[in-house]
């Protein structure tokens, strides 16, 4: 996305690697979802349960995040178009519901997975993208239509894809 938005004229900037990687660790780091990823990550490594009003702020919240996050990406189609980049949205699409599990089985057999751990790996991989890169492109400004058109055609072609992944790994590594 730092090479990106200057490519797409959203921001100036350097293009040099020393001052992109500068700016990405900034953003990564000034980013709320990835913010929100760390503190609760070192909140769980003190062992300390929530309290009790934030465990349920936190669970209220967590109910809602789907549907706002797919409310948001529906207007994202109506504003962007379906049509615009299609091809590019139906290319990311694919690469990511059959390129991806293809790699987790084969990364999988080589460490030796066993076959239930390998059939859940393959299963995930071959899940459609979440509301994530639409946010990060939001954030940035830049590809938005893109990450809302990958996510539609994505989900829309997921039930065979992670179908037929089920099938292969199945195949390939039997439980029992």
């Amino acid at each position: 996305f730092e090479w990106g938005v200057r490519a797409d004229g959203v921001q100036t900037g350097s293009v040099e690697l020393g001052a992109v990687a500068q700016r990405f660790i900034s953003n990564l780091f000034s980013n709320p979802i990835v913010v929100g990823i760390l503190a609760g990550w070192a909140w769980r490594l003190t062992g300390w349960p929530l309290p009790e009003l934030a465990d349920k702020l936190t669970a209220q919240l967590a109910s809602v995040a789907g549907p706002v996050a797919l409310f948001a990406i529906g207007l994202a189609l109506i504003q962007f178009g379906f049509r615009s980049n299609f091809r590019q949205a139906l290319a990311t699409a694919s690469v990511k519901l059959f390129f991806m599990p293809t790699i987790v089985l084969g990364v999988g057999l080589l460490v030796g997975l066993p076959p239930l751990a390998l059939q859940v790996a393959v299963a995930s991989a071959a899940l459609p993208s979440g509301a994530n890169p639409y946010l990060i492109a939001t954030h940035f400004g830049t590809g938005q239509g893109l990450a809302s058109n990958a996510m539609t055609i994505g989900t829309a072609i997921s039930a065979a894809s992670v179908l037929f992944w089920l099938l292969v790994v199945q195949t390939i590594a039997p439980i029992g």
